[in-house]
Order: C-alpha cells, then structure tokens, then sequence
C-alpha cells in the first residue's frame, strides 16, 4: 500500500495520547498518518454515485488495540451526502442513518456544540463547529478536551519547516472503535464548516470520478495498492 505523501514533518505537541495528521489537509480525500511514526491509521476517499457522492473512511490498521493488523482495511464509516435532503451515515455493515439523528446540533443558533454518543452510549460534545473556529472535543465528565484540531500553517520565521493539519487525541482510556467515531465525526463536521467558511455550497466537493467499477472496488475490497 503506498501512501499519497512519504514526506511526514513531526508534529512537536504537548504529550497527546495520539498525534493524527493529515496528507492533504482535506477532510474528503486524505491519508491520516500517526505523526510520530509515520504509519498510515485512516484513509479517506470520496467518489461520484449516480445520485449523491460517497465518502469512505477506511482503518488501515488498528493503532491503539491490534498493531498486528497493519495491512488490513475496513470501511469503519461512509458518507452519503445529499443537497436537498438529509445526509446519511454508516457504521461499518449498519444501515444508512440520517447524519442528524447522530450528530445532533445544539437548538441555539448562536451555539457551536454538536454531540454525539459513540457505540457505547459515551456522550461528547464538539465545540467550534462554525466557519473561523477549530472544532475541540469534550466528553461530559471532563473540563480539559478529549481531542482537538491543529490547523495547517505554511512555512513562517517562528515555524521555518511549517506544521501540518493534525487531530490530537488526549483520551487516554480510548479504544480502536471510540477513535473510529471520533474521527468520522470530525471529517463529516470539517467538511461541512469548511465549505461554510470558504462561503461554498454544502457538499460542493471535487470526488473521484472513476465509473461504477471503482465505486463497486472501494465498496468491496479489504485491501489494495492505493492510486
């Protein structure tokens, strides 16, 4: 499996449990690299349908439970996203559900909070979903954030080599399958604000468009030589 950018510049953090970097910074089409050894966790890809496009997260190996599954994919989650109706998401071989019936914004429109619970009922909140922010993640029994987003900066006279887009995780009691809803949630909200931030239209998104055959490809295969 060959990864999109072998260039991986560390990420200096203050002690995360996990340091999960982006290549490219783009929430629909990115590997997502631990930041200190260089191994590929997640890659994300995004295709056309016939009706809607389809993002697709893929676990290419498990980081904090099963390091012996390195080389392996699984679809963990898939995006379907709509213009007029509501998006729908799924987990692994689960049905498509309504993204709002699982990621479900606060009633106040001045408020940023999402929540969501995870596929063990744990309840979280992330803060900063709105176009100028950075999303954190909080869990309901704890003030200091579970994970939080560093966006990319470009090269600087403080920052010679630059520093790339990365979501820290801070949770230390966190599993492979927790992680996996964490990172679905964020890509779906990423996507979403970005899109309001550039002041874009929702979904507006540049897929791959490789026919049916790549579609039935991604869908079906466990592994694969990447593109």
């Amino acid at each position: 499996m060959s990864i999109r950018s072998q260039s991986i510049d560390i990420f200096e953090t203050s002690h995360p449990v996990l340091s999960l970097i982006f290549q490219p910074d783009d929430p629909t089409r990115t590997d997502i690299i631990d930041g200190n050894t260089g191994q590929l966790y997640y890659s994300v890809d995004t295709i056309k349908q016939r009706k809607h496009q389809l993002t697709l997260v893929r676990r290419a190996a498990s980081p904090l439970d099963s390091p012996s599954t390195i080389g392996e994919e699984t679809i963990i989650a898939s995006f379907e996203w709509h213009r007029y109706k509501s998006d729908m998401i799924s987990f692994g071989d689960n049905m498509p559900t309504p993204a709002t019936s699982w990621l479900k914004r606060s009633m106040n429109p001045f408020n940023t909070t999402v929540s969501f619970k995870d596929q063990t009922w744990k309840a979280y909140q992330w803060k900063g979903n709105s176009p100028g922010l950075s999303l954190k993640l909080y869990s309901s029994n704890n003030a200091s954030p579970v994970a939080e987003f560093h966006r990319q900066h470009p090269p600087s006279s403080s920052l010679p080599q630059g520093s790339p887009a990365s979501l820290m995780i801070h949770d230390r009691d966190i599993g492979s399958a927790r992680l996996d809803h964490i990172v679905a949630s964020f890509l779906y909200l990423e996507k979403i604000r970005r899109e309001k931030e550039e002041g874009g239209l929702h979904h507006n998104v540049q897929p791959q468009d490789n026919g049916g055959s790549m579609t039935l490809n991604l869908l079906g295969r466990a592994s694969a030589q990447r593109e």
